[in-house]
């Protein structure tokens, strides 16, 4: 295989076909179900821009490209016990995609919001 100055010296090249890039799939066993909901988590240190990121997820055109409604509770902004309003609008809106912009939970939160650890 030799190519010189964009020319295939050899001959041993085939053309490439114009082919569609494939756009991403997710398997469908990573996929939560359309009837339960979802609360997103953004682990890291403070200060990571989880609240930004939050806002750009919300504000996003087509939102997540899923028909359950998105919402978040800024935890700059939310008075109390934060998770414990979590685990209420859970509770609430049980379909619905929670983006929770707090630090990761400990075991403790997973279990007042009502997941499980496995």
């Amino acid at each position: 295989m030799a190519i010189v100055e964009g020319q295939d010296e050899e001959g041993d090249l085939k053309p490439e076909k114009d082919i569609a890039p494939s756009s991403p799939s997710i398997p469908s066993k990573d996929m939560v179900a359309k009837n339960e909901g979802l609360i997103v988590f953004f682990p890291g240190i403070p200060g990571c821009a989880k609240s930004a990121l939050c806002k750009e997820i919300l504000n996003a055109p087509g939102g997540l490209g899923d028909d359950r409604p998105v919402h978040s509770l800024m935890g700059d902004l939310i008075k109390g016990r934060y998770w414990q309003k979590v685990a209420d609008e859970r509770r609430r809106k049980p379909y619905s995609i929670m983006l929770a912009d707090k630090n990761a939970p400990n075991e403790e939160v997973w279990r007042q919001v009502g997941f499980c650890i496995c």
